[in-house]
Parts: structure tokens; C-alpha cells; sequence
């Protein structure tokens, strides 16, 4: 069985000559490496099923990008222009993430991203909205293993933090004021 996970690797070409071969390394964000060498004349497809076969991500799970240019699967390798140091970015994507940019598809959509579009992300905002009981929901993106504290103020000056400590997971973090009945302003820190 095949585990489908948000991750993120870096394919950067380590040698470019005049020759057919191309030799790249791929790594994770988990430190895992790996060597592929693939002919300048091949698909792009069969770079995505050395992948597969070595890291056990299947290809219709990958986005292959060059800079921002989403490659295609059955354009070859010498159609793109590859100068030396040239960086791909694999993207592994999810049911719940279309594009691969470990933000999940709702928020993006909530917060003004495209949620097929690695290299857009949600706007860091603050939504507020009350909800059926009366109770007022504060809502903002939280970045996958990033730290927020929500903080509250009356007049702007003094804050403070009913919940301590928030870890984002990629999703739309929200907070529910049970009972108070004031008025406050809120914001959101990534510390």
C-alpha cells in the first residue's frame, strides 16, 4: 500500500554537460537523499517513475515543477531550458491537498489561495464570523508546524491570549469565544 503524504522535495541538478545524462539529487524535507540519472532526451515521466519506485509515492500524486513552470509528463527533458543549478521542486499531492503546498484546499480557498497552485498561499488574515448559538468563531490559516498565539484586546494597547499556544497543521485554525459579550479587536502571531 502506497501511504499518500503532504511532502515537499528539492531536485537539484548536480552535473550538466554537453552529454545526454543528467545527474540529480532528491531530497526531503526528512533528509532522506536520493541519486537519479535520467537521459536529456527522456519524458519527464520517466523521471516521476524513478521517483515512484524508489520513495514509494505513486505518479499520478506528483506535480513536477521547474522555477514556477508546472512540467509536463510527456515532454522531454531538453524541452525545458536546465542551466546549471537549475532547481525542480516535487510536489506530492493529497486528496486534501490538490497542489501539493501542504496547505489544505479549504483554507486556501477561505483565505484567497488557489488550491492548485503551489506558489500561492493563503493571505495571513484574521476572519471573524458568529455563529447559530450566538458565539463569536475566530478563524485564521495555520502554516503545517508553525506556532501562533491569538491574542484579544478591548482598546488595542493591552492583549490578551485565551488559548496560549496554537500549532497550525495546514488547515483553518478557529477559536470559539464561548461567553463574552464585549467587543474585542484580534490578532494572530506566528512565534
Amino acid at each position: 500500500m502506497i501511504l499518500k503524504t503532504n511532502t515537499f522535495f528539492g531536485l537539484l541538478i548536480l552535473c550538466l554537460s554537453s552529454s545526454e545524462a543528467i545527474e540529480i539529487k532528491v531530497a526531503t524535507y526528512k533528509e532522506k537523499v536520493a541519486t537519479y540519472e535520467i537521459n536529456s532526451s527522456e519524458k519527464i515521466i520517466d523521471l516521476k517513475t524513478k521517483i515512484e519506485i524508489t520513495q514509494d509515492i505513486e505518479i499520478q500524486d506528483q506535480e513536477l515543477y521547474l522555477n514556477t513552470i508546472r512540467l509536463d509528463n510527456e515532454k522531454r527533458i531538453d524541452h525545458y531550458v536546465v542551466n546549471e543549478g537549475a532547481t525542480f521542486t516535487l510536489y506530492v499531492i493529497a486528496p486534501d491537498d490538490d497542489d501539493g503546498d501542504k496547505w489544505k484546499n479549504d483554507t486556501e480557498e477561505l483565505f484567497g489561495s488557489l488550491k492548485d497552485n503551489p506558489f500561492s498561499q493563503p493571505k495571513h488574515q484574521i476572519k471573524i464570523r458568529r455563529t447559530e448559538t450566538k458565539q463569536i468563531e475566530v478563524l485564521f490559516p495555520g502554516e503545517a508546524g508553525s506556532f501562533y498565539s491569538l491574542e484579544r484586546s478591548a482598546n488595542m494597547k493591552s492583549w490578551f491570549a485565551p488559548r496560549i499556544l496554537i500549532i497550525g497543521n495546514g488547515g483553518t485554525l478557529k477559536y470559539t469565544d464561548q461567553g463574552s459579550r464585549k467587543v474585542y479587536f484580534w490578532r494572530a502571531k506566528k512565534i
